[in-house]
């Protein structure tokens, strides 16, 4: 858009139009002192806009400040988005996911858990089609989703729904359904 009509006299310094390269955007962003251990240079950034809620923008931190600000305890960060379809504009909010400690974990749903006192079982299907109940270590959690850290192994089957028929180990089970569980990685990072 252009800021003088045809034949407008423009003297040096006036704004005739802004010209914006929007193939990479930059982002400024400012993250908690408490995180500063976490900051790293090349971190994986993840970005939504209100414009496309369904939708995630990749990019990576490409500059750290050196100083925390002593008014917000935080530090300045800008992260470098690639833009090759043109979606984001400049002066568009953005909202920022620094991920963080990334790993693969065995995951469970939280419904497949029994708590007992102070401990948490599940009900793992054997290759005989019986019941066995197993001790579970359980992690980070979110949304419905548990990590499991010890107890259970890839592969395994385990009890999601109808835990509550099974009223003891060795039991034989008649599986109705198998699927696939969320992975950890898409629900919980740091």
């Amino acid at each position: 858009l252009r800021q003088v009509s045809p034949g407008t006299l423009v003297k040096p310094g006036d704004a005739i139009t802004t010209l914006d390269d929007i193939s990479l955007i930059k982002v400024d962003f400012s993250v908690p002192e408490r995180y500063i251990s976490e900051l790293a240079s090349q971190q994986t950034v993840a970005a939504q806009s209100d414009a496309y809620p369904d939708r995630v923008f990749s990019g990576i931190v490409a500059t750290i400040d050196s100083r925390v600000d002593p008014v917000t305890r935080s530090i300045a960060v800008r992260a470098e988005i690639p833009n090759s379809d043109g979606l984001l504009r400049s002066g568009m909010l953005l909202t920022i996911n620094l991920v963080t400690n990334r790993t693969r974990s065995l995951t469970l749903p939280e419904a497949a858990l029994i708590p007992v006192r102070e401990q948490v079982f599940v009900y793992v299907v054997t290759e005989e089609g019986v019941s066995e109940r197993r001790l579970v270590e359980v992690g980070r959690r979110k949304r419905g989703v548990i990590e499991a850290l010890s107890g259970v192994s890839v592969g395994e089957k385990v009890v999601i729904e109808g835990t509550h028929r099974i009223f003891a180990p060795g039991q034989k089970l008649n599986v109705i359904e198998e699927r696939d569980l969320p992975k950890l990685n898409d629900e919980i990072s740091g």
